[in-house]
């Protein structure tokens, strides 16, 4: 019920947040469904913002490693020289390692 009441996440329970909460309970047990669905809804939505913006960096990263390669290939650089990578490139690969 707390995590219900507690809209923005804060672990406290505003005074607001305690009126607004208990304002949409009101009624029979079906605006408690309601309630868990909006939470549930929240908790959702926040999981699917931190994928996109996973897969953006992801994405650019991709964009980098391939940019740098066409740009080797048209330089005629061989396929066994290892220039630095790039600061976005390395970016990429620490957080790539880390969600391993």
């Amino acid at each position: 019920l707390f995590q219900l009441l507690d809209d923005d996440a804060s672990g406290a329970v505003s005074i607001d947040e305690f009126v607004t909460g208990f304002m949409h309970l009101r009624g029979c047990a079906r605006a408690v469904d309601m309630v868990s669905l909006l939470y549930e809804n929240r908790k959702t939505s926040k999981k699917l913002n931190k994928i996109f913006r996973e897969m953006t960096m992801v994405r650019q990263g991709l964009v980098s490693m391939h940019q740098h390669q066409y740009a080797r290939a048209q330089n005629g650089v061989l396929q066994n020289d290892q220039p630095s990578p790039s600061n976005q490139e390395s970016k990429f690969k620490k957080h790539i390692i880390s969600n391993i």
